[in-house]
């Protein structure tokens, strides 16, 4: 069997089997044969281990860091030229997912009025991760203001990946990429 490799920026240490778990649960519902889960660390030395993979079926996941006109400096700048193919990013951050879909913090952030949520395209949102701490703030919930590590975990099981390809071109590329 050929093995089948996603790299994603994320820091291994932690919380890095429930991450991968949270990973695989929400590709699971959409991609047939799911690959093992490697968190890279950060941007470069996920970029790093990436581009020394010797699995001719492996794909990376990082962080865009900004919207989606960057792709090719950001590539540029992670020395991926050679392997841009298998290269996907998630608008701005990971957060941006997460404020895509607000009826997922609304029920884990026990949110009550997401309609300003509703009008927002998530990958506009300059800085999703602090615009979701400011959410989490006024939510009032007992979880808290929002965790990376912590709710992370929580989260991304709970997002609508159909929806997730629908809403960001590169998540879709991603997913018809591992259904290859």
């Amino acid at each position: 069997m050929v093995k089948r490799l996603l790299y994603i920026e994320a820091e291994p240490s932690g919380n890095g089997q429930l991450l991968r778990q949270a990973f695989i649960e929400l590709i699971g519902c959409v991609v047939a044969n799911k690959p093992k889960i490697v968190l890279g660390g950060n941007d470069s030395k996920t970029a790093q281990a990436f581009s020394q993979s010797l699995h001719g079926h492996s794909w990376a996941l990082f962080d865009m860091d900004g919207d989606r006109t960057r792709r090719n400096d950001r590539i540029q700048q992670l020395n991926l030229e050679q392997k841009e193919a298998n290269v996907f990013f998630m608008v701005q951050k990971m957060e941006a997912w997460f404020l895509s879909q607000p009826d997922v913090l609304q029920s884990f952030y026990e949110l009550r009025n997401i309609d300003s949520l509703k009008n927002k395209k998530a990958e506009e949102i300059r800085d999703p991760v602090e615009e979701l701490i400011k959410i989490s703030k006024k939510s009032g919930s007992n979880k808290g203001r929002y965790l990376k590590l912590k709710h992370d975990i929580k989260i991304i099981p709970m997002l609508n990946a159909r929806k997730l390809i629908a809403d960001f071109p590169d998540f879709k590329n991603l997913i018809n990429a591992l259904n290859k």
